[in-house]
């Protein structure tokens, strides 16, 4: 087998060797001299400092994206604690108002003439000039707001319109320019608002 080696050797004849220059390698020490401990010293102050603000510099880089990344991950875990608190509150929320809606239906069974005071506290909100007031109430609500107010028949510019679409303990007034809602649902709402804030709507 031949060697692929790419060296080879010439002999050179006379004439070919005058004509051959020698070659001579360059002086390493270009600055004139050896290399002092200060030059060194000084060269590896430069290299730490440099290597010191390029890994500060790729450390800050690196841990934007971490700090970014963990940020991402406790948004991601605090959304749905969020939600369910807000589901929770609105359960709450609707929890409380049926109960207080049960036990005001239970009073009213109990007192129906609670409806009195209904009345009473919805006409004192219309405006002094309120004309043709009619107050809407349950059947059974406005024969008992009768008996109690009868006294007052003569005096009273209002006039009861038996409703049987309205339950018992709701009141409705309307006149010519207003309309008061006072429902057992909307005074339920009223005092959740109140006591809450908007989330009782």
């Amino acid at each position: 087998m031949k060697s692929t080696s790419s060296l080879s050797t010439k002999v050179l004849s006379a004439d070919e060797a005058g004509k051959v220059e020698t070659w001579e390698a360059p002086a390493m020490d270009a600055a004139g001299g050896p290399v002092t401990v200060q030059q060194i010293e000084r060269i590896q102050k430069q290299a730490y400092d440099e290597g010191f603000a390029r890994g500060r510099s790729d450390g800050l880089a690196a841990s934007q994206g971490d700090i970014q990344q963990f940020r991402q991950v406790l948004q991601a875990m605090s959304d749905p604690l969020r939600d369910l608190d807000q589901a929770l509150e609105q359960e709450l929320i609707l929890l409380a108002k049926a109960i207080a809606r049960q036990l005001l239906r239970r009073e009213l069974k109990e007192e129906p003439a609670h409806v009195v005071g209904v009345v009473r506290e919805a006409i004192a909100a219309l405006p002094a000039a309120a004309r043709n007031v009619a107050v809407h109430l349950n059947p059974e609500d406005g024969k008992l707001v009768r008996d109690v107010l009868g006294a007052e028949e003569g005096e009273r510019p209002w006039r009861i319109v038996d409703d049987p679409v309205i339950n018992r303990g709701d009141c409705n007034i309307i006149t010519e320019n207003s309309r008061i809602d006072a429902t057992l649902e909307r005074r339920l709402t009223a005092v959740l608002t109140a006591s809450l804030g908007d989330e009782g709507e």
